[in-house]
């Protein structure tokens, strides 16, 4: 019997990093100097203080460097180009984060210099890309996601992920390889366990996909290959998938 998969070009809602701020006050000690005369029979008044000098005004800061999203090296060590301002479409210079392609993400400071957190769809760190040419073999440059990447039409790269192994995803990082709109791709996951209760892939730890049940339910079942046999199944047969998975020319069905 065929099993149903239920996909969709998921949305995976990945919880926003509050950062907190201290707001330091600084204080001038005021000292003031009072003079008196000696003997003197009548007190000689004291002489009015001198106006401060108002403070001399900072100097301009120097303007952003004009820069690609994406563009690698053109910002200074521990920067990377980002988007200033979303409704502008300004670019400049910003501090770069440590993750690496395809490492989960919440906002695009995660990612290191030449990657955008593709936060609306996957939450992981993409390559910027101009064309398919720029991707790894069997993968996409696609629209990456966020009002962000909207504003300057930004392109990433999908993984062409293998759905069994999720190479090339980081699947010690809490990431899966799950099947989009745009072929496979990897995801972030809430790594939920073989047989339980999911409404997306991205649920599903690795190795694993949300598949429809004759009972109305959706369940984490185990990627497997070729459909039809028990290779990669303990108990049961590799049942296809409706519409069919395929990675490189390969189908692809759940045990």
């Amino acid at each position: 019997m065929a099993v149903e998969f239920q996909s969709r070009s998921a949305c995976v809602v990945i919880a926003t990093l509050l950062g907190a701020c201290s707001v330091v006050n600084q204080f001038d000690d005021v000292h003031q100097s009072q003079e008196t005369s000696g003997d003197v029979a009548g007190g000689q008044g004291g002489q009015g203080g001198q106006g401060g000098q108002g403070g001399q005004g900072g100097s301009a800061g120097a303007p952003p460097i004009e820069c690609d999203v994406g563009q690698v090296g053109v910002c200074g060590s521990g920067q990377k180009c980002g988007i200033l301002d979303a409704t502008t479409g300004e670019t400049g210079c910003v501090l770069a984060g440590s993750r690496q392609a395809f490492e989960r993400c919440d906002a695009d400071a995660d990612c290191a210099d030449g990657l955008w957190c593709d936060s609306a769809l996957t939450g992981v760190c993409k390559a910027v890309c101009d064309n398919v040419d720029t991707c790894p073999a069997g993968a996409r440059c696609v629209a990456a996601t966020g009002t962000d990447a909207m504003s300057l039409a930004l392109k990433v790269c999908t993984s062409n992920c293998e759905p069994l192994t999720a190479a090339p995803c980081p699947v010690g990082l809490n990431v899966t390889c799950i099947p989009t709109a745009d072929g496979f791709d990897c995801a972030a996951t809430l790594g939920g366990g073989y047989d339980l209760l999911c409404e997306l892939s991205s649920d599903c730890g690795p190795g694993l996909l949300c598949v429809g049940q004759s009972d109305g339910t959706s369940k984490c079942q185990a990627w497997c290959t070729p459909v039809g046999t028990n290779m990669d199944c303990v108990s049961n047969f590799c049942s296809n998938l409706g519409p069919p998975a395929i990675h490189n020319g390969t189908e692809y069905g759940a045990c």
